[in-house]
């Protein structure tokens, strides 16, 4: 089977599309999927470091991939502070909820009237 050798500009396509993915993912809480596309940029990162043997600011097509890729980065890293902090807040109140009721249950139980 023979393997096809991708450029340099269409790896950095690529990363920005699984960068884009998975912020679609987050949006849907499917963390499963989200944290598979996390592996694929990874394996794909590595495959661009490897193959990278200039720096990509110096042609104009690859430096505004690299500011698209950047903001993309930082959308993702905005919402998912955004899930966990949401995710904590649930946690939190589920929390409160169950020791609320639990302490009055237990306590009109052991009243005897």
């Amino acid at each position: 089977m023979q393997t096809v050798e991708k450029s340099i500009s269409v790896l950095w396509q690529d990363y920005l599309f699984l960068t884009t993915e998975m912020e679609k993912f987050l949006d849907k809480r499917d963390f499963d999927l989200f944290l598979e596309l996390v592996s694929q940029r990874e394996r794909l990162q590595a495959m661009i470091e490897s193959k990278q043997r200039q720096t990509c600011k110096d042609s104009p097509p690859e430096g505004k991939i690299m500011v698209e890729i950047h903001e993309a980065n930082q959308a993702v890293m905005n919402k998912l502070h955004y899930v966990i902090n949401m995710e904590d807040k649930q946690q939190q109140l589920s929390r409160a909820y169950d020791g609320y009721s639990s302490t009055f249950v237990g306590i009109r139980m052991d009243r005897k009237s």
